[in-house]
């Protein structure tokens, strides 16, 4: 089957929108975390500052490119440290754990599988608990796809369960399985999983125009009488047809103030599975569920500007591929946002390329896109895809606690 390609812009319909009203807390959060270090650090967060204040302008890249290929690629300051208490913790990672991690394209969605799938990305997550903040989030598209499936088809159901509620099931099923393999592997350390909400607007122009496919392959014949029956927008795909659904842009989580607290408490959280259940605000101000899914990678992204994250790892794909299908098809080590736009990526892609480039944008900080398998060596710049604010930023990875580099 040939590639689909699409530009990164064809998904961006506006910039992340920050935790706005979270404002007041996550001040207040910076500054707690700012005299636990013993730093002054007033001016974090800037897109201007790079991380921890340190900016090398050595080797610039080649002809003025905004791609860096003659830099070593583990010559990267990259995080701002941070220190909870009565802990070293140096920084604040926000991860997401892409579907193929959970189960992979050939497997059965057996439980027992995608236990067994959760616990060996865990193996390679639990290291940097040691030393970080972490913040673990993940898909959940074969998971819903699944249940979709069986409700549409179960003859107890006048209609199937609604996506907001097959979304938060399954936040509760993964992250039950990741919690307790962060449990097993890092006995004595506090974890938690949340089943939390992912604010949408109502006024999203992806509710008048659905365009994701979700749930099973029906014949034509078949989808057009769930579509008469249950109101569905149906499309054919590849030789079937499937139901679409609208994929609007997330805003915040509303959960952010709590999944704060747990943060600067030392907990390492399990959040926004899916990208978390799509709520609006409705006409009298109350939160309400709606049939929508939300891209996990860009809600990862609006949830690190929000919590103030140090570095956005987004994992899946081994490497983000320039002309990927073609005899030129190279992969990309480390780029800016700019040259990134520039690209054409298949749809496997766009999303954690979007979401890299709107985190790097926003807060100035690093971003990279590699396998779970290595993302230790994706913090260290030695592995997948990494995307830094500009080309000429060197200096080797700083992981020394803060107290340890002013002598205190």
């Amino acid at each position: 089957m040939p590639a689909r390609w699409v530009s990164s812009d064809a998904v961006r319909s506006g910039s992340v929108v920050p935790d706005g009203g979270c404002a007041r807390s996550a001040e207040k959060d910076r500054l707690t975390r700012a005299g636990r270090a013993g730093s002054a650090d007033g001016e974090r967060g800037h897109p201007a500052r790079m991380m921890s204040g340190a900016r090398a302008m050595a080797h610039p890249a080649p002809h003025g490119s905004a791609y860096d290929r003659s830099t070593p690629r583990d010559h990267y300051r990259v995080g701002h440290p941070r220190q909870s208490e009565g802990s070293d913790l140096l920084m604040r990672l926000v991860i997401a754990i892409g579907g193929n991690a959970l189960l992979e394209r050939e497997q059965r969605p057996e439980a027992a599988t995608q236990r067994a799938n959760a616990v060996k990305a865990v193996e390679a997550l639990a290291p940097l608990t040691a030393e970080h903040e972490i913040i673990l989030t993940h898909a959940n598209g074969p998971q819903v796809g699944q249940l979709a499936a069986e409700g549409a088809t179960d003859p107890e159901l006048d209609m199937p369960y609604p996506l907001d509620v097959l979304g938060a099931q399954t936040q509760g099923m993964i992250g039950y399985w990741l919690l307790q393999a962060l449990q097993n592997a890092l006995p004595g350390r506090e974890v938690a999983s949340l089943v939390d909400q992912t604010l949408v607007s109502a006024a999203d122009v992806a509710f008048a125009a659905p365009n994701k496919p979700v749930g099973p392959a029906y014949d034509e014949a078949t989808a057009r009488r769930m579509s008469a029956v249950r109101g569905w927008t149906v499309a054919p795909e590849g030789g079937h047809w499937r139901r679409l659904v609208p994929a609007p842009q997330p805003q915040r989580v509303v959960e952010t103030r709590v999944l704060r607290q747990l943060i600067t408490s030392g907990v390492v959280v399990v959040c926004a599975g899916g990208g978390g259940v799509p709520v609006i605000r409705n006409e009298d101000g109350d939160l309400e569920g709606v049939e929508a899914v939300i891209d996990m990678d860009l809600a990862t992204a609006v949830l690190a500007v929000s919590l103030e994250a140090d570095a956005l790892l987004l994992t899946d794909l081994p490497h983000v591929v320039r002309g990927a299908g073609t005899p030129a098809a190279e992969p990309i080590q480390r780029a800016t946002p700019a040259a990134l736009r520039l690209e054409k990526f298949p749809l496997d892609s766009v999303s954690k390329v979007e979401a890299a480039c709107r985190f790097v944008e926003t807060t100035g900080h690093l971003a990279a896109i590699g396998p779970v398998s290595e993302v230790g060596l994706l913090l260290e710049g030695k592995a997948g895809t990494i995307v830094t604010p500009d080309s000429h930023h060197s200096g080797s990875l700083d992981r020394t606690p803060h107290s340890h580099r002013t002598g205190r």
